[in-house]
């Protein structure tokens, strides 16, 4: 049995957005990688995942609106990159989550997190 961590990782905001990270990330990932995001095709996620060199093992095509959190659970994901906040709500405490922050998530003029559709200043803990 496998016993290299598995790193699990969002397209939409992660790796679109910080495409040269993960490219040398998931290069350099010694155990198995998953890529976990919001498409309406496998082929078309694979499709970008070749535009930006990011290696990976198994790439899973989510309708919108689905929780991810018993896909990141069924493939045994250690550690997870995401940039949705909902999506590292469900997650069991053994998965390292990470949230990747960008432009869709946080507003960098006004310092705002994204949250729930509704921007809100989350410095104090709030």
């Amino acid at each position: 049995m496998d016993k290299r961590p598995v790193l699990g990782l969002d397209f939409v905001g992660v790796i679109s957005d910080y495409p040269e990270f993960f490219e040398i990330l998931s290069n350099l990932w010694t155990g198995k990688v998953v890529v976990i995001s919001y498409f309406d095709s496998k082929e078309e996620l694979e499709y970008h995942l070749r535009q930006f060199n990011i290696r990976y093992d198994k790439a899973i095509a989510v309708p919108h609106n689905t929780s991810k959190a018993k896909i990141i659970e069924d493939e045994n994901v250690d550690y997870y990159f995401d940039d949705s906040f909902s999506n590292h709500n469900d997650l069991t405490s053994k998965v390292g989550s990470f949230l990747v922050r960008g432009d869709g998530n946080f507003d960098f003029g006004k310092q705002l997190w994204r949250i729930d559709s509704k921007w809100r200043d989350n410095s104090n803990g709030n």
